[in-house]
């Protein structure tokens, strides 16, 4: 998702609020925040690998 942040968010600005645009693949607690200013995106899609990155996902996007 990190590579491909321009395109997201021109189909960010493209959409509006007419359908929500998702970011996933690679996101993870260390990219998470820079995916969501560079992008917009409300929303993010991640793999649940343990408990513990989980809450690290969660804490980074929680700090926005």
């Amino acid at each position: 998702a990190v590579d491909g942040a321009g395109t997201i968010a021109a189909l960010v600005r493209q959409a509006g609020d007419r359908i929500t645009i998702i970011a996933g693949g690679g996101v993870r607690a260390h990219n998470v925040s820079e995916l969501i200013t560079r992008t917009s995106v409300r929303e993010v899609h991640a793999r649940f690998v343990d408990d513990e990155q989980m809450r690290s996902l969660v804490t980074a996007v929680r700090q926005l």
